[in-house]
């Protein structure tokens, strides 16, 4: 990352954060936008005076066009908190229609239910979270289906103490204003939804490739494993399974994420390479790739993992179209920049966070650590894969400690299981599915599958079994990851530029810490 010319947007992308924060806490788009346009016509200006001039300004075009990506962060974010309908602000009782656009969830006494609601005052596009008293006709409920809400009131939501986790702002990243209970008596289907939605056949899709897979009757915690390692659909996964995987440090490999993406990426370059041989199809077999790609990442729910390996791969397969080279760093940021423009929400999203933490921390840190030692045959391969973990806990465990509370002893050893069992379960998941009518083949490709599934599940269950296997209740304060990760920083430093000022300022944070926790711990 020296050539800073080769990552412009390591620059940029850090400096509209900066302004969808600013958006969030003091919403005013108005005032953002006017902004915008200001700092745009100056850029504009200065840019169209002659070089002469130009040189002695060039310091008006550079903060013009700082200042435009951060309010273009401000005021996108800003327009994201506005359009949040309140309707507890108004203290009266509302009515609305409600299309579902997911499966209806089934709870302990209601039915969780995504909508997305119209009605006089409420702004376009608003989505909701309604949970729906149960009943044989709520149980009935599909997605696509259209409700009308009667009469409903909503009530202000509960304040949340400091350190708990707030549902509502959780929702509110999520893209939803809120959530609402709604009682027998205050709703009534009256249609399906006709109108032509993508996210719907995605989910479409996705249910026809599960039912299809159901037909080979595996077990129902290997189904629940495939149906979240595969598709991203979680809600058949058994609970006692989470936790085991939750335990180990493996929870990771039930999301979708960039390892599943590359996976699928590079089964359908090869098949169509091996369809299209000629070099002259180059070009054409990446664009369909990069179509079914798109599709598959639509199909798993477009969760910010996903969307970021998926950009990613895009932004270089558009490079290699291009026959430009892009730098790795510059592509990662680009495709955070393109998120974050698209969603200024998704910079809240603790998976998204972690994904770009656990690919950065790769970046700066698995070739270093994998340099340590040298080995030969499979210890390399190991060795190679042990790395990588590392790496990614390097960057990830700070914030992981501050969310969750909790630290996985066994994360290096759950990874050289998980990983490379994921990617063969994908392959032949991928292979029955196309395979899927050819007899024998099928049934052997099944079996596998399930054998598979049950030897990782197995393995989880047994580590996380294991003596101190997961550290709980961690006190894992704010001070504590701004602590920790200005360590990652420093040691970064140390081994990147190998100066002494670097290990003098990590031994000054290590002892400025090591007094903060003394004291934090004698007045706990």
């Amino acid at each position: 990352m020296n050539d800073w010319s080769k990552t412009p947007f390591f620059r940029i992308t850090p400096v509209m954060c900066i302004g969808i924060v600013l958006g969030t806490n003091f919403p005013h788009s108005s005032f953002y936008f006017w902004g915008t346009i200001i700092s745009f016509f100056i850029f504009i200006l200065t840019y169209f005076i002659s070089n002469r001039q130009r040189f002695y300004i060039r310091w008006i075009e550079g903060v013009s066009i700082i200042l435009f990506l951060f309010l273009i962060g401000a005021c996108n974010s800003s327009l994201s908190e506005e359009n949040l309908w309140k309707p507890w602000e108004t203290n009266k009782r509302v009515g609305f229609t409600a299309e579902i656009i997911d499966l209806p969830e089934v709870k302990k006494s209601t039915i969780k239910c995504p909508v997305l609601i119209r009605g006089e005052g409420i702004p376009t596009s608003t989505k909701m979270i309604l949970y729906i008293a149960q009943d044989k006709e709520s149980r009935e409920l599909k997605d696509g289906d259209l409700l009308l809400i009667n009469n409903v009131q909503c009530p202000q939501p509960p304040k949340v103490a400091q350190g708990e986790f707030d549902y509502q702002r959780y929702l509110h990243i999520k893209g939803f204003s809120g959530s609402l209970y709604i009682k027998r008596n205050e709703w009534e289907k009256w249609g399906v939804g006709k109108e032509f939605s993508i996210c719907r056949e995605a989910r479409k899709m996705r249910k026809k490739i599960l039912s299809q897979l159901e037909q080979w009757q595996l077990n129902d915690d290997e189904f629940g494993v495939l149906s979240a390692l595969v598709l991203g659909e979680k809600r058949l996964l058994d609970k006692s399974i989470q936790n085991d995987y939750s335990a180990t440090g493996a929870s990771h490999i039930l999301a979708v994420s960039g390892l599943h993406v590359g996976v699928v990426f590079f089964i359908f370059t090869w098949v169509l390479k091996w369809i299209l041989q000629s070099m002259k199809w180059e070009k054409l077999r990446i664009v369909i790739s990069l179509l079914f790609l798109w599709i598959y990442t639509f199909i798993t729910g477009l969760s910010p993992s996903v969307v970021r390996a998926s950009t990613m791969l895009t932004l270089a397969a558009f490079s290699t179209i291009l026959h430009k080279h892009s730098s790795i760093y510059n592509t990662l940021f680009a495709s955070a920049f393109l998120m974050l423009l698209y969603n200024p929400n998704y910079l809240y999203d603790i998976s998204f966070q972690l994904s770009y933490l656990a690919l950065l921390s790769i970046l700066l840190f698995q070739n270093r650590i994998y340099r340590i030692a040298e080995f030969r045959s499979i210890p390399d391969k190991i060795w190679s894969l042990l790395s990588v973990s590392l790496a990614a806990q390097i960057g990830t465990l700070p914030l992981t400690l501050y969310c969750f509370k909790q630290f996985s002893n066994y994360f290096w050893f759950s990874g050289l299981i998980v990983v490379p069992l994921s990617g063969v379960i994908i392959y032949l998941t991928l292979a029955l599915i196309i395979f899927g009518w050819v007899p024998y083949l099928s049934d052997l490709l099944a079996t596998l599958v399930d054998w598979t599934l049950l030897g990782m599940n197995k393995s989880i269950t047994w580590m996380s079994k294991l003596p101190y296997s997961t550290v709980v209740n961690i006190d894992f304060t704010e001070i504590d990851l701004t602590f920790l990760y200005l360590i990652v920083i420093l040691l970064l430093g140390i081994l990147t530029r190998k100066k002494f000022r670097y290990i003098g300022s990590l031994l000054a944070v290590l002892f400025v810490y090591t007094i903060y926790r003394a004291t934090y711990q004698f007045f706990l």
